[in-house]
C-alpha cells in the first residue's frame, strides 16, 4: 500500500463518517493479514498504527454507539503494538517486521511461507540455488515434521524430517524406477527397510548408511531368492539361496558368492557336503544319495581367482 491510500483513508476517517467505520477496519484488518516482509514494512506498520490511534480517538468519543467496533479495533491494536512482538499465526509483526507467508533469502536459498520472529515455523518451501526444493513442514528454521525433498534429477524423497535431516519413515524414489521404504536416519537408509529394484526384484531387511547390512531377503526376478547375512551391499555370512529347479545352498556366503563350508540340496533329494568357492564346490565333497548311500567326490578347479 502507497503512502497515497493510507493518505486517503486518514481523511476519510478524519471526516467522522461513522457508517464506514467498519469497512476502514475491515481493510486495516486485511493489510495487517496480507504484508510480506520487505524493506518498507516499517514503514507501513507506523502508518497502521496511526490510523488506529485516529479510529481509537473518534471511537472514544461515541464508544456507546460503536461498542462492537471499538472491541475490535482494541483487538487489531493489540496486535501491532507492543512492539509487534505478539506470536499468533494469524494477524501478527514481530520486532523485525517478519510475518507469517512471507519470505526469507539466503546465499543459497528461497523461503516462502510461515514465519515466526523471522524463522521458518509451520509450512513453506526452501527453493534452492542448485534446483532441488523441499516442501514441508519447519520448525525452528529447520526442516521438521512432514515433507518432500525434490531433486533437480527428478528422485525424490518423502517422509518425516527432524533437525533438518530425513529421519524416521519415509520412501525414496530413484530416476530409475527403483525405490526405498522403510526406516530414515541422518539421510540415510537405516534400519528396516524395503528396497524394490527397477528391474523387478526386492530386498526387505536391515540396512546401515544406504547399504543392506544385518539380515534380510532378496527376491530375485526369476523365481529364486537369497535369505541370510549382508555386509556392505552383498551376501556375506551365513545364509540359504534357493534356486528356481527347487535346489538349494545352505551355508557360508563372501562377496555375493558361495564361499566357505555348506550343503547343496539338489531337487531330486541327494545332498553334497564340502568346501565352496566363488559359487562352485571345491575339494572333497561328500554325496549322500537318496538311498541313503554315501560317495566323495574331488573338485580341485578354482576358476583360476584367488579369494
Amino acid at each position: 500500500m502507497n503512502n497515497n491510500n493510507f493518505i486517503a483513508i486518514e481523511n476519510t476517517i478524519l471526516s467522522n463518517n461513522n457508517n464506514i467505520f467498519f469497512e476502514l477496519v475491515n481493510k486495516l484488518q486485511n493489510i495487517v493479514n496480507d504484508i510480506n516482509y520487505n524493506k518498507q514494512s516499517d514503514i507501513i506498520i507506523k502508518q497502521i498504527k496511526n490510523i488506529i490511534i485516529i479510529i481509537n480517538n473518534l471511537i472514544k468519543e461515541n464508544r456507546s454507539k460503536m461498542s462492537y467496533l471499538g472491541k475490535k479495533i482494541d483487538s487489531l491494536n493489540n496486535k501491532v503494538t507492543n512492539n509487534f512482538k505478539e506470536l499468533k499465526y494469524n494477524n501478527f509483526v514481530d520486532n523485525k517486521n517478519f510475518i507469517i507467508n512471507g519470505v526469507k533469502k539466503y546465499n543459497n536459498a528461497k523461503y516462502v511461507g510461515e514465519l515466526i520472529n523471522g524463522v521458518e515455523n509451520g509450512k513453506g518451501i526452501m527453493y534452492y540455488n542448485n534446483g532441488n526444493k523441499y516442501e514441508g513442514e519447519f520448525k525452528n528454521g529447520h526442516k521438521e515434521g512432514n515433507g518432500i525433498y525434490f531433486y533437480k534429477n527428478g528422485e525424490r524423497y518423502v517422509g518425516e524430517y527432524k533437525n533438518n535431516c530425513a529421519e524416521g519413515k519415509g520412501v525414496f524414489y530413484f530416476n530409475s524406477g527403483a525405490r526405498y521404504e522403510g526406516d530414515f536416519r541422518n539421510n540415510n537408509f537405516e534400519g528396516k527397510g524395503v528396497l524394490y529394484f527397477s528391474n523387478g526384484g526386492r530386498y526387505e531387511g536391515d540396512f546401515k548408511n544406504n547399504k543392506k547390512d544385518g539380515k534380510g531377503i532378496i527376491y530375485f526376478t526369476d523365481g529364486g531368492r537369497y535369505e541370510g547375512d549382508f555386509k556392505i551391499d552383498e551376501k556375506s555370512g551365513k545364509g540359504v539361496k534357493y534356486f528356481i529347479d527347487g535346489g538349494r545352498y545352505e551355508g557360508d556366503f563372501f562377496h555375493d558368492k558361495m564361499d566357505g563350508k555348506g550343503v547343496f540340496y539338489f531337487n531330486d533329494g541327494k545332498r553334497m557336503m564340502g568346501d565352496f568357492y566363488n559359487d562352485k564346490p571345491i575339494g572333497i565333497h561328500a554325496f549322500l544319495q537318496t538311498n541313503g548311500k554315501v560317495s566323495s567326490k574331488n573338485f580341485t578347479k578354482k576358476e583360476n581367482q584367488t579369494k
